[in-house]
C-alpha cells in the first residue's frame, strides 16, 4: 500500500454566488487553511465553472501592525494612514510588524494594507511620518533597509494598493538612517533629513523629486556650528522657508531650531537650546507662528520677528507619581486658541495624561489618564481631525498592548478608543466552510488567531473582497478552536460549535448576532458525561431544531445529540456502538428531499469500513441503511443529493492507486457504485471531509487535501452524466494548500424596499406586497443567474383626522405639505406640520412623505365659524361653537324686543325665539349636526354668527 505524507487536515469551502448584474454564471468562493502570503490560508474564489481562481485574501501571519508611530495622515478619501514598526517573533530572530495600515472613521475598520516583508526590497521600520502628495499617492521613509541597510525613500498609492521603493540611502554618500519623514513643499517636491551621515556624520536635509524621480542632498549638519541629528519633520512657513529642529548639537549640546532658505539654499540656525531638549514635534499656529516644547516648557517662534518666547505650562503635579522631569509631547492647537498634548512622567511612560492649557489665562486642565488596556500608554502622537475631534494613537497598551488609536470629542470631552492594535488580530488557519449572510456577506472562522489566539468569526464581502473580524472566541467564555461549519438559523443569526473551550475544555455549542455582532456560549460539552470536542457542523431539521454529531458517548464510539436554539435544551439522541451501528461518526449529517438526517460513520458496521444511516428527527427514529463492505474503504465526507435523488460521497484511500474515488449511492437498490478513481496523483489526492457540492449546472465540483502540480490540493470537476473528470485548478504555497471540508451553493439574495410597486430586476414582472420573489436574469455565458427578492413594501400613510376646522394628519414623524385642492394643489406656503387650521373656508389636503415614499390624503372642506358681521355696540359673544344641544348668547348690554333666528346658510329659518328684554340668552336646539347662521336683531342693531352643530 502506498504511504502518504503526513499532513493536517485543512478546510476549503467553494460557494456558488449569483451575480445577475454581470449577467455570468455563479462564481465559487472557498478558504484553504494554509499556504498564501502568509501561509496561514487564504480566500478565494473562481469563475462558475472552477476556472480563473483569485485569492482575495491571505491570513496574516503574525500579525495586522503593532506599535505605531510617525504620525496619522488624514487622506483625501476620508481614510486615515500610518505605519506600524516591527518586533522580533516571540522565540524567534525573525523579525515582523512593519506595516501601512488604513483606518476608516467612518465605520471604524483597520485594514493593513502593505507588509513590508522584505529589507532590501521595501525597507525596514518605517517610524517617520508618512504623507500624502498632491499626486494622491502616499509618501515615507524607513530608518533601515535597503541593499546598505541605511534606509529607503518608498512610495505606496492608495488607490491601486502598489507599492514602489524609490531611493536607497548609503552612508558614504547621501546621508542615512532617515527618523522624520517628508513633506511636501509649494513646488511639488518632497523634503526630508537623516540623523546620521553627511560630510560630518550628522544628518543632511535632502530633496526628493517624484516628477524624475531625482534625489539632492542640500545641506549637511555638523554639530556646535548647525546643530546635529535632525529628528523631526520639516515645516515650510507662509514666507517659503523651511523649519526644523536638531535633537543635538549647537553650542549647549541640547539641539537647535534652524531655518532653511529653499530658494538661496541658505542654512540659518535661528536657536539654541539649553536646560531641556527640544520634543521633535513643531507645529504652525493659525498666527503663523511655530511652536514646540522641551521638558514642560512651551515655546513659540516668530518668523517675522526672529524672536523666541518661552512659557512654562503650569502641570498639576498631582497627575504624576512625581512632578520632577515631566515631559510635554504632541501639543496641538485647537480652534479658540487652547491648546491640547500630552504630558508624560519623564520617571515613568506609563504615567500620561491628555491635557488642556490655554495660553490667555494660563489655565492648565487635565481631561484623561493613560493606562494600560482601557486607554493605552505611552501617548504619541495627537492632530485635530476637525473642530470637534481631535484623534491620536499610544505606543503601547491596549487589549493586546500593541497600541490604540483614539478619539477625543472637544464638545463633551470625551474619549473613545477606536480601535487596539494587534497581534494575529484577524485570525488564521480556517478550518470550516464560509455560509451566505446578509446578501452579500460571507461569514466563517478560523481555527487560531485572533486576540486570545482561538479564532475568530470573520465577514467577507463578496463583492467588494473586503475583509473583516467579526468576534473572537476567548475559551472558557465562549468556546475556542472552532472546526465544523456555522449554519445560519431563520431568526438571523449563526451557531456553530468549538473543539475547545468552555467551562470544561471540550468545547461549546456557541450563537453570533449578526445584527450586533455579540458572541455568546449557548452550551458546554463535558467530559463529565464523555460528550465533546466536535469536529463536525451541526445542521437544521424542518422542526427548527439542530443535530449533530460528538466524540465519546456510553460506548465512547460518537454521539448524535439534538440541541433546541428557541429553549436551550440539549438531548442525547443516539450512542453509537460498532458493530452494530457504526463507530466514528465524525462527518456532518446532510438533510435528505425527505427531510430526513443522512449520516456516515468512518467506520463499525458489519464490515468495520462505516455505515450509511439515517435519523427520523419527528420519530427519533435509526436506520441502519447500508453497510460499507471491504471494497469501499473509510468514507471521511458528507454525501449530497442530487435531483433525481441519488447520494454521492467520497471515500480515501482506495482505488488501483489509493487516490480516493466518487461513490454514488442510489437509494432505490440500495446499491454503492465507484464512479470515479483517481488514478494519477496529479489529478488530486485525499480528499479527505469532502468537498463535494453540486453546481447549479448539475456538475459535481469537489477538492482534494493533497496532490495536483504542486501536491497541496486540487480543485476538481466532475460530470456525473459523462463521468469525465477535469482538474481545473492546482493549489500551491502562493495561492493557499490543502484545501478540505463540505462544499456548498448559496444564491444571490436582494433585500429590497419598495413604494406600492416593484419591477423585478429581470422587468418580467411586477410585485405589490410584501414578500420573498423568485426571478431569473439570462446570461450569455450559457447559464441563468436565479436571483431572491426579500421585498418590503413600503407605503405613505396618509389618512387625516377632522376636528372642526383642525385638520391632522394620522402619521408622525413625517414630513408634511399641506396643499389647497380649490387651487390647482398649489403648497400653502410655511404649512408644513402635522396639523393644519386653514384661515379661511376652503378644501384643504396634505402631501405625506414617509418611508422614502409619497403619498396625498383626501381633499377635506373647511367652512369657518364665528361672527360673519355685527352693529351691536358692545361686544357680542356665542358660547360654545361648535354647539350642542343649547348654546348662551351674552349681548354685552341688555337690550328690548331683540329676535334670534337659526337658519340655513341657505336662509331657511329653523327655529325663532324672542324676547321682550334680554342681555343674556339661553337657547336649545334639535337641529341636526352641521353648519347655521345664528342672527339677532333688536332695533337697527344686527349680528349674524356661523355656528357648528354637533
Amino acid at each position: 500500500m502506498k504511504t502518504k505524507p503526513f499532513l493536517w487536515l485543512l478546510p476549503i469551502i467553494l460557494i456558488a454566488i449569483s451575480k445577475p448584474a454581470s449577467a455570468q454564471c455563479s462564481e465559487y468562493y472557498g478558504v484553504t487553511s494554509g499556504g498564501g502570503e502568509y501561509h496561514n490560508g487564504t480566500i478565494f474564489k473562481t469563475d462558475g465553472h472552477g476556472d480563473n481562481l483569485e485569492t482575495l485574501y491571505s491570513f496574516p501571519l503574525i500579525n495586522e501592525g503593532i506599535h505605531p508611530s510617525g504620525n496619522l495622515c488624514a487622506a483625501t478619501n476620508g481614510k486615515y494612514y500610518g505605519v506600524t514598526s516591527g518586533v522580533n517573533l516571540p522565540g524567534t530572530t525573525e523579525y515582523s510588524g512593519d506595516n501601512i495600515y488604513e483606518w476608516d472613521p467612518a465605520d471604524n475598520i483597520y485594514t493593513m494594507k502593505f507588509r513590508f516583508t522584505s529589507d532590501v526590497e521595501h525597507g525596514k521600520e518605517p517610524r517617520g511620518s508618512i504623507i500624502q502628495a498632491k499626486n494622491g499617492k502616499l509618501y515615507g521613509t524607513t530608518r533601515y533597509g535597503g541593499l546598505d541597510d541605511d534606509g529607503v525613500i518608498f512610495e505606496w498609492d492608495p488607490e491601486t494598493n502598489t507599492f514602489r521603493k524609490l531611493f536607497e540611502f548609503n552612508r558614504a554618500e547621501t546621508g542615512f538612517s532617515p527618523f522624520a519623514g517628508l513633506m511636501e513643499a509649494a513646488n511639488g517636491k518632497l523634503y526630508g533629513t537623516t540623523f546620521y551621515g553627511g560630510s560630518y556624520d550628522d544628518g543632511v536635509l535632502f530633496e526628493w523629486d517624484p516628477a524624475s524621480d531625482t534625489y539632492t542632498e542640500k545641506f549637511s549638519f555638523n554639530g556646535v556650528e548647525t546643530g546635529s541629528h535632525p529628528g523631526g519633520s520639516l515645516i515650510q512657513a507662509s514666507n517659503g522657508k523651511f523649519f526644523g529642529l536638531a535633537s543635538n548639537g549647537g553650542t549647549y549640546q541640547h539641539g537647535v531650531l534652524f531655518e532653511w532658505d529653499l530658494t538661496t539654499n541658505i542654512y540659518k540656525k535661528l536657536y539654541e537650546f539649553q536646560g531641556y531638549y527640544p520634543d521633535m514635534t513643531l507645529r504652525k499656529e493659525t498666527n503663523g507662528k511655530l511652536f514646540g516644547t522641551m521638558g514642560d516648557v512651551f515655546f513659540e517662534w516668530d518668523p517675522a520677528t526672529e524672536s523666541l518666547t518661552q512659557r512654562t505650562i503650569p502641570l498639576d503635579t498631582g497627575d504624576f507619581n512625581t512632578n520632577t522631569g515631566n515631559i510635554l509631547h504632541s501639543l496641538t492647537e485647537v480652534p479658540g486658541g487652547k491648546f491640547y498634548g500630552f504630558a508624560i512622567s519623564g520617571v515613568s511612560e506609563d504615567c500620561a495624561v491628555l491635557f488642556e492649557w490655554d495660553p490667555a489665562t494660563n489655565v492648565y486642565h487635565k481631561k484623561i489618564d493613560f493606562n494600560a488596556v482601557e486607554k493605552g500608554k505611552n501617548p504619541f502622537y495627537l492632530a485635530q481631525a476637525d473642530n470637534n475631534r481631535l484623534i491620536g494613537f499610544t505606543l503601547h497598551g491596549g487589549n493586546n498592548n500593541s497600541g490604540v488609536i483614539f478619539e477625543y470629542d472637544l464638545t463633551t470631552h470625551t474619549y473613545t478608543k477606536k480601535i487596539d492594535f494587534n497581534v494575529c488580530e484577524s485570525g488564521s488557519n480556517p478550518r470550516g466552510s464560509l455560509i451566505q449572510v446578509n446578501n452579500e456577506k460571507l461569514y466563517g472562522t478560523t481555527y487560531s488567531g485572533g486576540k486570545f489566539g482561538w479564532g475568530v468569526i470573520f465577514e467577507c464581502d463578496i463583492f467588494t473582497g473586503s475583509f473583516t473580524k467579526i468576534a473572537d472566541f476567548s475559551g472558557k467564555e465562549n468556546g475556542s478552536n472552532p472546526y465544523g461549519s456555522m449554519i445560519l438559523l431563520n431568526n438571523g443569526k449563526v451557531v456553530g460549535m468549538t473543539k475547545t473551550g468552555g467551562d470544561d475544555n471540550m468545547g461549546v455549542i456557541f450563537e453570533q448576532d449578526t445584527a450586533t455582532g455579540a458572541l455568546s456560549k449557548k452550551f458546554d460539552f463535558t467530559s463529565a458525561e464523555n460528550i465533546g470536542q466536535p469536529s463536525s457542523s451541526l445542521i437544521l431539521a424542518d422542526n427548527g431544531k439542530l443535530y449533530g454529531i460528538t466524540n465519546g458517548g456510553e460506548y465512547n464510539k460518537g454521539l448524535l445529540f439534538e440541541w433546541d436554539p428557541s429553549t436551550g435544551s440539549f438531548t442525547r439522541k443516539l450512542d453509537f456502538n460498532g458493530s452494530i451501528n457504526g463507530s466514528g461518526p465524525g462527518i456532518s449529517l446532510m438533510k435528505a428531499d425527505n427531510g430526513k438526517l443522512i449520516g456516515i460513520t468512518g467506520y463499525g458496521g458489519e464490515h468495520n469500513k462505516g455505515v450509511i444511516f439515517e435519523w427520523d428527527p419527528v420519530t427519533d427514529n435509526y436506520e441502519k441503511k447500508l453497510d460499507l463492505e471491504s471494497y469501499s474503504a473509510t468514507p471521511f465526507s458528507p454525501l449530497i443529493q442530487d435531483n433525481k435523488g441519488k447520494f454521492y460521497g467520497i471515500m480515501t484511500g482506495v482505488g488501483e492507486y489509493f487516490y480516493g474515488t466518487i461513490f454514488e449511492w442510489n437509494t432505490a437498490t440500495n446499491i454503492i457504485t465507484n464512479r470515479k478513481t483517481v488514478i494519477e496523483l496529479w489529478d488530486g489526492d485525499f480528499p479527505v471531509n469532502g468537498s463535494l457540492m453540486l453546481g447549479s449546472n448539475g456538475k459535481i465540483y469537489g477538492s482534494t487535501k493533497i496532490g495536483g502540480e504542486s501536491d497541496q490540493g486540487t480543485v476538481f470537476e466532475w460530470d456525473p452524466i459523462t463521468n469525465n473528470y477535469i482538474i481545473k485548478y492546482s493549489f500551491g504555497p502562493a495561492t493557499g494548500s490543502n484545501p478540505y471540508r463540505t462544499l456548498t451553493e448559496t444564491e444571490r439574495i436582494i433585500n429590497v424596499q419598495a413604494c406600492n410597486r416593484y419591477i423585478s430586476p429581470s422587468g418580467k414582472y411586477t410585485w405589490t406586497s410584501t414578500g420573498v420573489y423568485k426571478d431569473t436574469i439570462s446570461s450569455f455565458a450559457g447559464c441563468d443567474s436565479v436571483i431572491t427578492i426579500k421585498l418590503t413594501m413600503q407605503a405613505a400613510d396618509a389618512t387625516v383626522t377632522q376636528n372642526g376646522e383642525i385638520l391632522k394628519a394620522n402619521v408622525s414623524l413625517a414630513q408634511y405639505q399641506w396643499i389647497d385642492c380649490a387651487l390647482g394643489n398649489s403648497p400653502i406656503a410655511g404649512e408644513t406640520r402635522q396639523t393644519f387650521s386653514p384661515s379661511v373656508s376652503g378644501e384643504y389636503a396634505v402631501i405625506i412623505s414617509q418611508n422614502g415614499c409619497i403619498d396625498t390624503s383626501a381633499c377635506y372642506s373647511i367652512v369657518k365659524s364665528g361672527i360673519t358681521t355685527s352693529t351691536f355696540e358692545h361686544n357680542l359673544t356665542l358660547h360654545p361653537n361648535p354647539i350642542g344641544e343649547s348654546f348662551r348668547i351674552d349681548l354685552g348690554n341688555t337690550y328690548s324686543s331683540v329676535v334670534i333666528t337659526l337658519s340655513e346658510l341657505e336662509g331657511r329659518i329653523i327655529q325663532s325665539e324672542y324676547r321682550l328684554s334680554a342681555r343674556i340668552i339661553e337657547m336649545k336646539t334639535d337641529a341636526s349636526p352641521g353648519l347655521y347662521l345664528v342672527t339677532v336683531t333688536t332695533g337697527n342693531q344686527k349680528a349674524v354668527i356661523r355656528v357648528v352643530k354637533q
